[in-house]
C-alpha cells in the first residue's frame, strides 16, 4: 500500500526510477510487501506529497549506531598500526632504504 501510494506521487520518474517502478509492478514480492513499517505520510492541501517520516524501533537505531561505532573504531585501530608499523624499523635501529 504505501510503496503503491510513493509511486503515485512521482512527478517525472527518471528511467532508473521507471526501471524500478515498472519491476515493482512486475514483482511486487520481490519489495518485501509485508514487512512491517511505521510510516508517516503528508501532503499537501492539494494532495501532492510533501514528507514522509519512518518511524524506527529504538533497537533498530542502536544496532545501526554500534554498526557505525565498530566501522570508526576499526578504522582508528587500523590507522594506528598502520602508524606503529611504520616506526618499527626505526626503533629496531634499521634504516629504511631510500
Amino acid at each position: 500500500m504505501l510503496r503503491r501510494r510513493l509511486i503515485q506521487y512521482l512527478p517525472h520518474p527518471e528511467e532508473r526510477g521507471r526501471h524500478r517502478v515498472h519491476h515493482f509492478e512486475k514483482d511486487p514480492e520481490y519489495f518485501f510487501p509485508r514487512l512491517p513499517m511505521d510510516a508517516i505520510l503528508v501532503t499537501s492541501a492539494d494532495s501532492q506529497l510533501a514528507a514522509i517520516a519512518r518511524i524506527k524501533r529504538l533497537s533498530r537505531v542502536a544496532e545501526k549506531v554500534s554498526v557505525r561505532l565498530v566501522e570508526a573504531l576499526f578504522h582508528e585501530i587500523r590507522a594506528e598500526a598502520r602508524r606503529l608499523a611504520a616506526t618499527r624499523p626505526a626503533v629496531a635501529g634499521c634504516r629504511r632504504p631510500i
